[in-house]
């Protein structure tokens, strides 16, 4: 599950997963947490993405659902990265999804060996921008040894740990 530590307050909240609660964290295996710029904690599981709304305390939780297009492209989510323009990009282990809050669903992206400007692979570890701040560049597996060098750019609490305003996740 996911823990909160308050310094303030010196109190602990604990969030766990539970299927009978629809404003519960999808899974207790964490992979990937980012506090975006609103304050959002967003929580990459084995089962799924869930954002936390600062304000409500309450999850938007995201499965990968096969029979819809504009679904997160897979439900191990390894990272969450912010790019320049604001955009929310997943790294997942079945491609990578671009965030649309408008429509609150998601842009996927995946390999098609067809075309030579897509993933090269599915299972996408990690994210970082390219130098001229015009896309998210992949670290995807097989390792690409000319992408490795992204691996440390993430700006996320990525891997259990992070601290903002008082508060450790």
């Amino acid at each position: 599950g996911l823990n909160n530590y308050n310094t303030e307050k010196e109190l602990f909240t604990n969030y766990l997963a539970d299927s009978t609660n629809s404003n519960s964290i999808p899974a207790n295996e964490i992979v990937s947490l980012y506090l975006d710029a609103k304050e959002q904690l967003w929580i990459g599981t084995s089962k799924g993405l869930s954002v936390l709304n600062p304000v409500t305390g309450k999850f938007s939780t995201y499965r990968h659902d096969p029979n819809d297009s504009t679904s997160l492209s897979g439900n191990i989510v390894l990272e969450v990265f912010s790019d320049s323009k604001g955009r929310t990009w997943l790294a997942t282990q079945n491609g990578l999804s671009l965030y649309l809050p408008g429509a609150d669903a998601f842009k996927v992206y995946r390999n098609d060996p067809t075309d030579k400007n897509s993933l090269s692979h599915n299972y996408t570890l990690s994210l970082c921008e390219d130098k001229a701040g015009n896309k998210p560049v992949a670290k995807q597996e097989p390792l690409v040894p000319e992408l490795h060098k992204c691996m440390p750019c993430g700006k996320g609490l990525s891997r259990r740990t992070g601290k903002k305003k008082g508060k450790f996740w």
